[in-house]
């Protein structure tokens, strides 16, 4: 460049210094300046990077001339080479980088990449591309600050298994060619797994179980994949030809309120177990990122059982004071051996004054019984107690009249209140019955006729089983 700063009237030579400026105000602080030497100077400089510019000389004046300004020049510089240089860490436990050594997939690694021109001046600006293998580590670039440098801020867990070689592919801008680094190689091993199999439980014959396994690992990267195989005994548990898959449940692993977020696998199983005690183990192939593991074993007990189960779905009985039957079988399911008693605690829902019977009472393995229900005709009730009331009934409304009369207006209440419970005792169930008979005289009505449900129930050990059958008494 030359420059001359000339007065514009009267003579003289201006003295100082003269600034060469842009129209950039990126490139302000690449401004240079140059002493006068009789008012002129003739120059070279390097300073501004690759772009077009408007450039001129500013003169700021000295204690004879004042300022003034060139007229505009346009000048046009082209991209500069550049360089790229790629550095790879990872984190200790407390987040702080360290130099990268070999380490298991998903563990975190920190890329950072350092871009300068070749000249020294200028700061280049766009986006940065890391690769692995020559794929790209990330969807999306990754942008250059202030500094010229492009880090993966949080770091990168998804660098798979194996041998690779990192790389980082600078953009360039309109002051920078595009450059690469230098590759730099690094090794990822497979993360370790474990695997966790529920339930551990007891379920009765022919009752499906399911079996799942939690593959989990300390990795933050993508979830495992691959197979679960379920064996029993070491023998793998038949699944119709199609292997149990253990799909990624928890997505891949990412930090989440700045604690690394391990992912996982699940697989699952439903099954019929055999009788007896199953000892169940779970087997994980691994995949390409996750080493293979197996289960501590646990024990499914299977419970042989029987099936029970009426005859006839209903007795009837001619009259009160009959007697109906019906039989009732159990079947015991293969490996079952248990003994079953009954009594006539065995029957529910029973009409009243009726009971139950049981020939014979106890079934073996597999066998019958049968089921005899009972009923009482009405006839006559033997009385006590003034005024022709029941021993029983004229005591309770003895019991409820002292009661109100020792205080009748705090006890009203519960006085009414006993007055109905008793009124309810002389209710007969199952269709309900008078207590009085022909000729004035007193009767227990028996039972009443009536249609209800009766309920056997047959339990042996933890295994309990019921049927129903309908009682009409005529």
């Amino acid at each position: 460049m030359s420059i001359q700063v000339a007065p514009s009237s009267g003579s003289g030579v201006p003295t100082g210094d003269v600034s060469l400026l842009t129209n950039l105000e990126t490139t302000q602080q690449g401004a240079t300046s140059f002493t006068l030497n009789a008012g002129s100077v003739s120059s070279t400089w390097d300073g501004l990077p690759g772009g077009t510019y408007q450039v001129h000389a500013h003169y700021p004046g000295d204690g004879t001339f004042g300022s003034s300004d060139s007229t505009p020049t346009t000048v046009t510089v082209s991209p500069e080479g550049s360089t790229t240089a790629l550095s790879v860490f990872a984190f200790d436990t407390h987040g702080n980088l360290i130099p990268f050594s070999t380490q298991p997939y998903g563990n975190p690694l920190y890329l950072r990449a350092d871009v300068s021109g070749l000249s020294g001046h200028g700061v280049a600006s766009g986006t940065v591309i890391f690769t692995d293998n020559g794929g790209m580590i990330s969807f999306a670039p990754f942008n250059i600050n202030n500094d010229g440098t492009a880090t993966t801020a949080q770091g990168v867990f998804t660098i798979p298994a194996g041998q690779q070689s990192i790389l980082a592919h600078y953009n360039g801008d309109a002051g920078f060619n595009a450059s690469d680094s230098a590759a730099v190689p690094i090794t990822v091993t497979k993360a370790l797994t474990t695997v966790v199999l529920t339930p551990s439980s007891s379920v009765s014959q022919g009752t499906p179980v399911t079996l799942v396994a939690n593959i989990a690992t300390s990795s933050s990267g993508l979830g495992p994949s691959g197979t679960v195989t379920f064996l029993s005994g070491g023998t793998p548990i038949p699944t119709a030809g199609n292997p149990v898959l253990a799909e990624p449940f928890n997505g891949n692993g990412n930090i989440q309120n700045g604690t690394f977020v391990a992912a996982q696998g699940l697989a699952r199983l439903n099954t019929v177990l055999p009788v007896g005690q199953n000892v169940i183990t779970a087997q994980y192939s691994g995949d390409s990122n996750y080493t293979g593991s197996v289960s501590a074993a646990i024990t499914v007990n299977v419970q042989a059982d029987f099936v029970f189960a009426a005859t006839a779905p209903s007795i009837t009985i001619a009259s009160p004071g009959g007697s109906g039957t019906a039989m009732l079988t159990v079947t015991g399911q293969p490996g079952y051996g248990g003994t079953i008693n009954f009594s006539a605690a065995s029957c529910a829902g029973l009409p009243r004054e009726s009971a139950c019977s049981f020939s014979p009472a106890s079934v073996t393995s597999s066998g019958s019984t049968t089921l005899t229900i009972s009923t009482t005709a009405a006839h006559s009730a033997r009385l006590e107690g003034p005024a022709g009331w029941t021993t029983g009934l004229g005591a309770t409304l003895a019991g409820i009249f002292l009661l109100g009369k020792k205080s009748r207006r705090r006890n009203r209440s519960r006085f009414l209140s006993l007055i109905a419970v008793a009124c309810l005792i002389t209710i007969a169930s199952c269709g309900g019955g008078s207590g009085g008979g022909g000729g004035g005289g007193n009767k227990d009505p028996g039972t009443s006729a009536c249609t209800s449900t009766v309920t056997v129930t047959a339990t042996s050990g933890t295994l309990t089983h019921t049927t129903a059958l309908t009682l009409t008494i005529q």
